[in-house]
């Protein structure tokens, strides 16, 4: 379900990507980890990496394996509800 998916993901230390070194496609679980706002290491690479290099969770594994701390609170975004979004919506479209 993907309550139990977010709540791992939320509980994770980091998710660790193994690509390879031509992979040109991000791959689907970076998404996932950037919404839980877990660290994501990586070792291999790819183009991919230049499409997230924006992102500070994203760190290469070897320099960073040792940055991680156990039982580190988490502080996580609510997730957006219908509501919130169609008041968004609703908000964006009365100021035009």
């Amino acid at each position: 379900p993907l309550e139990k998916s977010r709540a791992l993901q939320a509980g994770a230390d980091a998710l660790l990507l193994l690509t390879p070194r031509d992979s040109h496609a991000l791959p689907g679980k970076y998404a996932e980890y950037c919404f839980a706002g877990r660290p994501i290491l990586y070792h291999g690479g790819g183009d991919w990496v230049i499409l997230a290099k924006d992102n500070p969770s994203l760190l290469p594994l070897s320099e960073n394996l040792q940055s991680l701390k156990k039982n580190q609170i988490v502080t996580n975004a609510p997730l957006p509800t219908v509501e919130s979004k169609t008041q968004a919506l609703q908000s964006f479209l009365e100021s035009y």
